[in-house]
């Protein structure tokens, strides 16, 4: 009976998402979602969405919206029941949790700082050609490899070599 109200959650999905395309955008305060004792309001719903990276939002705002609410039940869900069971507690998920805080603060840094330098090309241009001794041109027509059991590459308009008893171990790389 605990999970009862998840229940009702998902089985009101449907109504709760069934919107056209062009719906006009849900007022901001319409809880969305229950999860037990939890309110989800459309702005926190959206605010969920826009912690996603790009390429799946438009799938929680679109065609996709009822399986990501749906999965967002069952991860709060989860997440209630470790936290009731105490996982958290334990010295090695508090490292990870620590490691996920980490790792999240460095992306919102490192795409602030993207957002906030603006480099232009002429500025890339000047910079290469005040530097262009630096750079190295290397011309290669084709590079041959070869691997360990098959037959040495055949060179168009000449005949296959045969191995002699040196050529066994000539063009043999140890292994790293």
């Amino acid at each position: 009976m605990r999970y009862f109200p998840a229940l009702l959650a998902f089985t009101a999905l449907p109504t709760l998402f069934a919107q056209a395309p062009a719906a006009p955008p849900a007022d901001p305060n319409k809880v969305v979602l229950t999860i037990g004792a939890e309110k989800l309001t459309a702005a926190d719903y959206d605010a969920v969405v826009n912690s996603l990276p790009q390429q799946y939002q438009a799938m929680a705002r679109g065609p996709g919206k009822r399986a990501f609410a749906e999965q967002l039940i069952q991860l709060k869900i989860l997440a209630a029941q470790a936290e009731k069971q105490k996982l958290d507690q334990f010295p090695e998920i508090q490292k990870q949790i620590a490691f996920q805080k980490q790792d999240l603060l460095a992306r919102v840094m490192f795409q602030s700082i993207q957002d906030s330098v603006k480099v232009d090309d002429a500025a890339v241009q000047k910079y290469y050609d005040d530097h262009k001794n630096e750079y190295e041109v290397v011309k290669a027509r084709h590079i041959l490899i070869r691997v360990k059991g098959a037959n040495s590459p055949a060179t168009p308009g000449k005949p296959r070599r045969k191995k002699s008893a040196n050529a066994s171990s000539a063009g043999k790389i140890s292994p790293l």
